[in-house]
């Protein structure tokens, strides 16, 4: 990934592509709420510095249509990236994007602090478009446990909040 990182961080000539930077500014529709939740699932926020950040997001080449219908939905003519793997990518160059996307939770370095956001991030009326994202772009929900290096008992994995929060939804 670290490789990845660093391919689509060089050239990119801040003025080369476009997009929708304050998309992500609130989340007001089906649309943003879905993609909030796919990119808390399997997209990541990369912090270079303040004013160099980006937003990522790789996936299986069977999925480049969702990639494709992300850059449709916030107006990008970026590029998508193949891996030598095969895998499909796209880096959004945008420290607006980036910020308003760690304001709602979609944080760097999220894996083990990832939680489910609160109504002030995504209205209730949306929350099931986020948890869809979110499903879409996971594919499941684990419940397994991790130990720390640091620690003699294990500790439970984030999915287990968003799980929780999700079944609160349900009822």
């Amino acid at each position: 990934m670290q490789k990845l990182i660093e391919k689509m961080w060089l050239g990119d000539g801040m003025s080369k592509y476009i997009q929708d930077d304050s998309y992500f500014e609130k989340i007001d529709n089906e649309r943003k709420a879905y993609w909030l939740g796919f990119l808390y699932a399997d997209g990541c926020v990369v912090e270079k510095s303040e004013n160099n950040k980006k937003v990522i997001m790789k996936l299986h080449p069977h999925d480049k249509y969702t990639l494709e219908q992300l850059l449709k939905d916030i107006n990008s003519n970026r590029p998508i990236y193949v891996s030598k793997k095969g895998y499909v990518s796209v880096g959004i160059s945008s420290v607006k994007m980036a910020n308003d996307l760690i304001r709602l939770g979609c944080v760097p370095r999220k894996s083990l602090i990832l939680k489910f956001p609160n109504e002030n991030m995504v209205p209730q009326n949306l929350i099931k478009d986020f948890i869809r994202g979110y499903m879409d772009g996971d594919g499941c929900i684990s419940t397994y446990m991790k130990l720390r290096v640091d620690r003699k008992t294990p500790i439970f994995i984030c999915e287990i909040k968003l799980l929780e929060h999700m079944i609160c939804f349900v009822e």
